[in-house]
């Protein structure tokens, strides 16, 4: 593991960006969630740029927990984190935000 995979968003890692030595992509990062009372899950699904899918997932995480604290009033049945993200590049804005339902089989 390399100093910048225990470190995103430092000092450090915004001068490799800044000068081009990593490049960034966007990723659309979904997290999810059990509904209570059981049933299919709820994705809560966040945009960030990262150099990789593992350091999107870590940037993601506090843009997930926001979304799940302003969603809890209008999903009453949001409630423990899985521990399972998807991720994947995409073109969406960095304010791009949403909440699916969990199809998968």
């Amino acid at each position: 593991m390399g100093y910048l995979d225990r470190k995103p968003g430092s000092l450090e890692e915004a001068v490799l960006i800044s000068r081009g030595l990593i490049q960034e992509k966007r990723y659309l990062v979904t997290g999810y969630f059990d509904r209570e009372g059981g049933g299919s899950n709820l994705g809560l699904e966040v945009v960030v740029d990262a150099a990789n899918e593992d350091q999107a997932e870590k940037r993601a995480e506090d843009k997930i927990e926001k979304l799940r604290k302003s969603a809890k009033g209008r999903a009453q049945d949001i409630d423990e984190f899985t521990g399972e993200y998807d991720v994947e590049q995409t073109n969406k804005s960095l304010s791009y935000t949403n909440i699916e339902r969990d199809t998968r089989p």
